[in-house]
Formats: structure tokens, C-alpha cells, sequence
């Protein structure tokens, strides 16, 4: 096959990887989860005989597989989607967040995920950043905003199009711990 163009960029790089996807998915009797398209599953059966759902959580380049035989699914995947030799193998990070093997008091075993690793990270980043520019986080803030802050008053500089850049992904960045948190708080109650 000779590649004349990358699609990578086009305006619908996006929908035709999800196609992609799907349809691989389905090959493969997957069905994705009404409630979140990243997430597929599929009947499968335990050693002992009984039957369950194998769980894989798709995200861009980030693979999840929760299943009693998660090595055999994802190397179904690896058929489709080329993975990294030294990727498969028990999880450690999903999409920033940390995943950790623990034994409950039931005398199961269980993953638990946390959000807190990629939060240290986050706050690490924002130190060295305004370490740059001789300043400093508030240690001793009691809320996000001074009281009696005034938007409609502010009088700041407006920012040039470096900074408004970073201040654009620390949103992001914010956004997607909230997002983690959530998760976390959801894989917690469950």
C-alpha cells in the first residue's frame, strides 16, 4: 500500500477513525455502550463455566481491557490496531490516571483508579511555569477568587497569544481532572 496523504488534521479524520473502529469492534462482536461510545462489550465465559461481559475502554490511543482473559482480547486488537509489544500487560495508567491492583475485604481482587497522579502533575507544571515568570500559587487561599473580586472591573493586561494559549490548556487540563475525578468517584460507588 503506498500512502500518498496522512489523514491525520482533515476535517473528518475524527468520524472516519470512529468508523474504523466500529466496524473493527463489531468484527470482533463487540457493541458499544449507549451511555459512552468509548466503551465496548461483549458476552464471554468464565474458566469455571459461568458468563459475563469483557469490558474495552477505547480512548484515542489509550486501550483498557477488564476481562478474566484481558491478554487474549487485546491481542484480537493488536490483529487491527498495532499495539506495543511491552504495552500488554497489567494496567498502571488509563488516560492519566492511576489504576492500582488491591485486595478487598471479601478476599477478591480489584482495581481501583485515582485521579491524583495526574493532579501533582498538573499542579507540578503550573509551579515550573510560574517559576518562569517569578511568581508563586497562593499557599493560603480560601477560595479560587479574592473576595470582593470584581470581573466587570478587572483592569488586566490581555494576554498575548503564548499565554492565552496556556491559559486555554490549563481549562483543559482542569476540565480533564474533573473529568478523572468523576470517573474515580463512579468506579468507587459502583
Amino acid at each position: 500500500m503506498l500512502i500518498v496523504r496522512a489523514l491525520y488534521g482533515t476535517a473528518t479524520a475524527g468520524r472516519d477513525f470512529r468508523n474504523h473502529l466500529r466496524e473493527c469492534m463489531k468484527h470482533l462482536n463487540y457493541e458499544f455502550c449507549s451511555a459512552d461510545h468509548d466503551v465496548w462489550i461483549r458476552k464471554a465465559k468464565r474458566d469455571d463455566g459461568t458468563d459475563y461481559y469483557e469490558y474495552l475502554l477505547l480512548y484515542t490511543d489509550d486501550c483498557l481491557c477488564v476481562s478474566e482473559h484481558a491478554e487474549e482480547a487485546l491481542r484480537e486488537i493488536d490483529k487491527y490496531f498495532s499495539l506495543k509489544e511491552n504495552s500488554i500487560v497489567p494496567p498502571k495508567i488509563y488516560l492519566g490516571g492511576k489504576v492500582s491492583k488491591v485486595d478487598l475485604p471479601s478476599g477478591i481482587w480489584a482495581y481501583t483508579f485515582s485521579s491524583s497522579q495526574y493532579v501533582k502533575e498538573a499542579v507540578k507544571n503550573v509551579e515550573q511555569y510560574l517559576d518562569k515568570k517569578n511568581m508563586r500559587l497562593n499557599r493560603k487561599a480560601s477560595a479560587p477568587l479574592s473576595p470582593g473580586y470584581r470581573p466587570e472591573l478587572d483592569q488586566s493586561r490581555e494576554l498575548d497569544p503564548k499565554d492565552a494559549a496556556y491559559y486555554q490548556s490549563l481549562i483543559g487540563i482542569l476540565r480533564w481532572s474533573v473529568e478523572l475525578g468523576e470517573l474515580t468517584s463512579l468506579l468507587m460507588f459502583q
